[in-house]
């Protein structure tokens, strides 16, 4: 019986490295009961919702960020050309 759990251990632990993340983190929530099963669907709902509020602010933060780096500019009467900035750069 111990050999036979020790089997079955391994096979797990190998059949898991040849799957991706999505169908190990399928095969095990096909085992839990039906609550359980939601309880795994809430977290993951919480988890995109974290995701999505951080990536939404992200760009908040951006644009914030380039507002900023280009605030004062609006008036200034220079104007480069592509050729300008390729004459600068060297290229």
């Amino acid at each position: 019986m111990v050999l036979k759990k020790r089997y079955e251990l391994f096979f797990l632990k190998f059949l898991f490295h040849s799957m991706s993340t999505l169908e190990i983190i399928t095969e095990k929530a096909e085992r839990l009961p039906a609550a359980l099963q939601r309880e795994v669907a809430d977290f993951a709902d919480y988890l995109l919702s974290r995701f999505e509020k951080k990536d939404d602010e992200d760009r908040q933060w951006s644009s914030i960020s380039m507002q900023n780096a280009v605030r004062g500019f609006e008036d200034d009467p220079v104007t480069y050309s592509k050729d300008d900035i390729k004459a600068r750069s060297g290229v």
